[in-house]
């Protein structure tokens, strides 16, 4: 694959791409995805917009889960972590949001994990090379649960898993198909904030390229103009 078709399949994440492509032709479902990217041109606080990504799909998944037959088929739970060893595509707002919480220490995260992770950047045969327990979310504290819940990436909210959750797991480095809950208006949601966004990518790699932005804003000199070493755990 070239470098265009790589940057290409990273624009949108994977299932809402493949929801946008099969209702894009419908002028209620196009116009959510137009309205989102509007909403995102119009403001300019990157945290303002993830925010607002966040809190619309919320919405629609609250509809959903009004039916108690969603509930009961969703099989994931609390403590549940087999998705947090996998790659996660962010915004560049959702990704700048996230880093501003580990530089405020609002999130105890392990830097040197979150280097070797963002090595493999947007592509999946790296990061499953990467030994399970370094694969696991930087955001997953040792409870197993998200330390950053609240602000967790809208594809993480979008994941509700219907098929046996035995299936999510990728400890052998690969992923096994699974069912999920059917989210087409949020998908469509995500891929407006998506195609309005500067840059997208793998929360590994865009979190790493969003502390050293930030710290560049902070007038951080020093740490803006070396890398985060591999292994430093805080800074």
């Amino acid at each position: 694959m070239g470098k265009a078709q790589k940057e290409h399949s990273i624009l949108i994440p994977a299932i809402a791409k493949k929801t946008y492509d099969r209702l894009k032709s419908d002028i209620k479902f196009r116009r959510l995805t137009s309205n989102m990217k509007q909403a995102m041109k119009t403001l300019r606080s990157p945290f303002v917009r993830a925010e607002l990504l966040h809190r619309e799909v919320d919405r629609e998944l609250k509809t959903l889960f009004k039916d108690p037959l969603v509930k009961k088929h969703v099989s994931c739970e609390a403590g549940c972590t087999a998705c947090c060893h996998t790659q996660v595509s962010v915004t560049n707002d959702e990704a700048t949001l996230l880093a501003r919480k580990i530089l405020n220490k609002e999130a105890d995260v392990n830097l040197g994990k979150l280097y070797i992770q963002g090595i493999a950047e947007n592509e999946a045969d790296e990061f499953y090379k990467i030994p399970y327990h370094m694969r696991a979310c930087i955001f997953l504290n040792e409870s197993g649960l998200c330390s950053v819940y609240d602000d967790r990436p809208a594809v993480c909210r979008t994941n509700n898993v219907v098929s046996d959750p035995v299936e999510c797991s990728t400890e052998e480095g690969i992923e096994k198909p699974i069912r999920l809950l059917n989210t087409p208006t949020a998908d469509m949601l995500i891929a407006g904030a998506f195609m309005a966004s500067l840059e997208n990518g793998t929360l590994q790699n865009m979190v790493w390229k969003a502390l050293i932005r930030l710290k560049e804003a902070r007038k951080d000199k020093k740490l803006a103009n070396r890398p985060l070493p591999n292994g430093e755990n805080s800074l």
